[in-house]
């Protein structure tokens, strides 16, 4: 969505929900994940070096499907 027109949304009556990135939940998030209390494996759709960030935002916006995380590696050989 490249951008929309407010006061179309209001004349609609259209609702409008966002949902908050839970940067606030890192902490305690990377704390389980040390405990073992949780897993990431599940979470991860792929690794991919560095080089090939354009392919990993491309899986991204088209054509995953399951895990939602994709990892940018920054070790060689990844």
């Amino acid at each position: 969505m490249t951008g929309f027109d407010a006061g179309d949304l209001v004349l609609r009556g259209v609702t409008v929900y966002g949902i908050r990135h839970g940067l606030d939940h890192y902490g305690t998030t990377i704390r389980l994940l040390a405990e073992g209390a949780l897993e990431a494996k599940p979470l991860i759709h792929a690794v991919l070096p560095l080089e090939r960030a354009a392919e990993a935002f491309h899986l991204l916006e088209h054509g995953r499907n399951g895990a939602p995380k994709i990892i940018l590696s920054l070790r060689e050989g990844a």
